[in-house]
């Protein structure tokens, strides 16, 4: 091949754009050139959707954690007021046997009046 003819080829592969896709046409590699660009622009597309699944599952994941600490100081608030209720119980069931150790005295005394 002449060296004039070899140098116009080059220019023209780099400078022509229809040119150079009419050269791979010929060679048959534009077909692999257009599915190489195919799966770019698919992969391309995946990588957005991911994106946007992982913010969504990011958004999603920030409300269950949200609503697990709700649950979680509603479970506390719960505990505190069930000890709460446990001690008022065991007050309310000291006063009572208080109450009943005087009433059991003052009906002794009233027995022993009654006597007599």
């Amino acid at each position: 091949m002449k060296s004039e003819i070899r140098k116009e080829i080059i220019r023209l592969l780099k400078e022509n754009e229809s040119f150079r896709y009419e050269v791979l046409g010929l060679l048959e590699i534009r077909d692999l050139m257009d599915e190489l660009k195919k799966l770019r622009e698919d992969f391309n597309r995946f990588i957005r959707l991911s994106e946007r699944r992982w913010r969504e599952n990011k958004k999603d994941g920030e409300k269950m954690l949200n609503y697990g600490k709700k649950t979680l100081r509603g479970g506390k608030k719960m505990i505190e007021g069930g000890r709460r209720t446990k001690n008022d119980g065991k007050k309310i069931s000291r006063d009572g046997k208080m109450q009943i150790k005087h009433l059991n005295g003052s009906l002794m005394l009233l027995q022993i009046f009654a006597m007599h």
